[in-house]
């Protein structure tokens, strides 16, 4: 029993040690692998940043060189032959537009862009707006218009108009023509003439009436008058005896119509003497009593 303890004392100690040195293996490896962790972590930073600097060299490499910047000239209201021409010393492309405007003569730089005195890449395009002139309004066609249909159809174009008349047998405002023509271009703004006509007018019948009458009736139809006087004629003084134009008749407004009024006061002698055959208008009564109108007669 002694030698059996004792065996068993003997084994005891050996395997305590043997577990403590298994103990003390696996924190030596513990620690080890504590403090290869940084080293790792900057390892792999170092890698990461290895692998960025070598992408932004890869990158830059197929990056074309810069491109050098050059002053851009100021072209606007140059004539665009020379303006274009300037552009490409400079070593710019050119492109050109065009566009109306009133300020601008035609063919000159309205503007640019890139603007003048900036700076762009050399051999970048530089565009050009190129004047076409004052904005074309074309002349509507407004024959058989009335007056006012006639400005309104040429203020939606552009133009404006001015009245002038004429005789015609049209309508009184009727549209006859224009000046210019209908189809005609004109820059916007112009004035055209229109031309609309007089129109006619009905001559009123004034014979009879009396010459302020006869004057009132044909100044309230348009016309104008003019008087001659009529010494000889048996209607009374005053008294409207002929007109040039007959009554009806359809003339255009303005004209002149002449009227004779009569000037017959009242006191027509017939002749020698007062026209009662005798020279004193008591020629039978003086045959009847006898009285001898002559007193030189024996």
């Amino acid at each position: 029993a002694a030698t059996a303890v004792a065996g068993a004392t003997a084994v005891a100690p050996a395997v305590a040690a043997a577990g403590a040195t298994g103990t003390h293996a696996a924190v030596d490896d513990e620690e080890e692998r504590r403090n290869r962790k940084p080293l790792w972590i900057a390892l792999a930073i170092l890698a990461l940043l290895l692998l960025a600097g070598l992408g932004w060299f890869l990158y830059q490499s197929g990056q074309p060189d810069p491109v050098a910047q050059v002053d851009v000239p100021d072209v606007v209201n140059m004539e665009a032959t020379a303006a274009e021409r300037e552009l490409r010393n400079a070593g710019f492309e050119v492109e050109t537009e065009t566009a109306t405007d009133a300020d601008v003569d035609e063919g000159n730089v309205i503007s640019q862009d890139p603007e003048g005195g900036s700076t762009a890449a050399e051999g970048s395009t530089v565009t050009l707006t190129v004047s076409a002139g004052q904005e074309q309004a074309q002349v509507p066609n407004v024959s058989g218009y009335t007056y006012d249909e006639a400005v309104s159809a040429l203020e939606d174009v552009g133009l404006k108009a001015e009245k002038e008349e004429r005789d015609s047998d049209e309508p009184t405002d009727t549209v006859i023509n224009t000046n210019p023509a209908a189809g005609t271009s004109l820059d916007v703004g112009s004035t055209v003439t229109v031309i609309v006509s007089k129109g006619q007018v009905s001559v009123p019948n004034v014979v009879g009436l009396t010459e302020d009458e006869a004057k009132k009736a044909l100044e309230d139809a348009g016309l104008k008058v003019e008087v001659t006087e009529d010494p000889n004629a048996s209607q009374p003084e005053g008294q409207v005896t002929n007109q040039s134009e007959p009554a009806g008749q359809r003339v255009s407004p303005d004209t002149t119509v002449e009227i004779t009024v009569s000037a017959n006061d009242g006191n027509d002698d017939g002749g020698p003497g007062n026209g009662n055959g005798n020279g004193n208008g008591n020629g039978p009564a003086d045959a009847a009593d006898g009285e001898d109108d002559n007193p030189l007669t024996p």
